[in-house]
């Protein structure tokens, strides 16, 4: 039975919680070697994904990309950082400043599960739709 990546990320994150600290690596090749003799090793980067984002939802924490076309300064990321917040409420933000020079002006802020586009791309994309019909 092929076992999901979820599946895969808890047995990897039981087993770290079980393991000590000083047996952590051999533990990791363990895991590794089984991942190999399952015929599914090519998959651990994704099953370290997933762990990474499991961990994240246990403890409260939401990755979040903000996307603007220029670099902001700190006054600036912190605002953007406040707005997220109150996107995600009860959440700790794991904010990533990010630029695209794709992005004409506006701001897309962007976690695994939501995605909120205030950007100026997105309203002409809209604007073209509405005029075309």
């Amino acid at each position: 039975m092929r076992l999901s990546l979820r599946q895969y990320a808890n047995i990897l994150l039981a087993l770290e919680k079980e393991v000590e600290p000083s047996n952590a690596q051999e533990m990791g090749k363990s895991f590794l070697k089984w991942l190999s003799r399952r015929g599914e090793k090519k998959l651990l980067p994704r099953i370290m994904r997933e762990a990474e984002k499991i961990s994240r939802e246990r403890s409260g924490e939401v990755a979040v990309s903000i996307v603007t076309r220029e670099k902001k300064d700190k006054a600036e990321e912190e605002q953007l950082w406040s707005f997220a917040s109150k996107l995600f409420p009860q959440k700790k933000i794991i904010a990533r400043f990010e630029t695209d020079a794709k992005n004409i002006g506006g701001v897309m802020i962007q976690s695994e599960e939501i995605l909120f586009d205030a950007s100026l791309s997105r309203n002409m994309k809209e604007l073209k739709r509405t005029l075309v019909r």
